[in-house]
């Protein structure tokens, strides 16, 4: 005689089988939670890689930079061209969106939500890292990336997803390749220079007025110093602020340059704002504008 199913029997048929659909949309779920979190990293790193690599190609003639923004819903983070976000060219920005399931954590680029690449160089200004993470579980990790939901930044401009090794600083070659200089003074941009010479030899004026860009005065060229080019990056975080007025920032790095120069504007007559000699090495601005020895960052 057949014997069919019984109650009970059919009953744990069907909870074993709830059982197992309900492991299986928890593990799916939580598999897509950790490729959304794993996708949103890795897109970071390479818009920063592409804003850096399209810098150095000088891609438009601009610089490009990323700023990330935690007002929008969901959070979001833009890739711009131009010396700041503020004074960017909005109809070159591309704007990335964060998965709903994942939120900025911490962005921290010393002070700053945006990161801008040198034209030169590559490096960047104000190094840092930005943090993601799980909305509904910020303290966690993703285990499949490493445990880490970092990205971060060096002065060097190289993208990774660890902490940068900060060198010996026995053991480094020193050469100030990246100067900040605080300027005091009131600077008339239609009619003034920046001066550059060399042992008191005229090499080169750069005409403020020409270089302009979102407010912030941006040059970079090579200058032939008897007979030797020199690759050197002059620009301003802020220029003629109320409050701050002016902070220069000069790039000049060793391996490309080997001649001594000095650097002025033409309407300040008490000194140069920032010196080099041969060597590499930057003495204290003999103008009276750069107003303390701390008016000169060590990078």
């Amino acid at each position: 005689m057949n014997k069919g199913f019984t109650i009970i029997e059919i009953i744990i048929s069907i909870t074993i089988i709830a059982i197992l659909a309900a492991i299986g949309i928890t593990t799916f779920f939580s598999l897509k939670r950790n490729s959304d979190l794993n996708n949103a990293t890795q897109e970071i790193a390479n818009v920063l890689r592409l804003a850096q690599n399209k810098t150095i190609a000088y891609e438009s003639s601009g610089r490009y930079g990323v700023y990330f923004d935690t007002t929008t819903s969901p959070q979001s983070y833009t890739l711009f061209k131009g010396g700041n976000y503020a004074s960017r060219e909005v109809l070159e920005d591309k704007v990335y969106f964060l998965p709903d399931t994942v939120e900025f954590q911490g962005i921290d680029f010393q002070g700053s939500n945006e990161i801008v690449f040198d034209r030169l160089t590559g490096y960047v200004d104000n190094w840092g890292s930005v943090s993601l993470a799980f909305k509904d579980d910020p303290g966690g990790s993703n285990d499949s990336f490493g445990g880490s939901n970092d990205v971060f930044v060096s002065g060097l401009g190289v993208v990774g997803f660890s902490q940068p090794v900060v060198a010996d600083d026995a053991e480094r070659v020193k050469d100030s390749r990246h100067v900040h200089i605080d300027y005091q003074r009131i600077i008339d941009t239609e009619t003034e220079y920046i001066v550059l010479t060399s042992e008191e030899s005229p090499v080169l004026q750069i005409a403020i007025s020409q270089y302009l860009a979102g407010g912030q005065f941006d040059w970079e060229g090579t200058v032939d110093i008897g007979g030797q080019d020199q690759e050197l990056s002059i620009h301003t975080h802020w220029l003629n602020d109320p409050s701050e007025y002016t902070q220069f920032c000069v790039h000049r790095d060793m391996r490309f340059n080997t001649a001594p120069i000095e650097m002025s504007v033409s309407g300040d007559g008490t000194g140069n704002f920032i010196e080099y000699s041969a060597d590499g090495a930057a003495t204290t601005s003999s103008s009276v504008y750069v107003f303390t020895p701390s008016g000169i960052e060590w990078q």
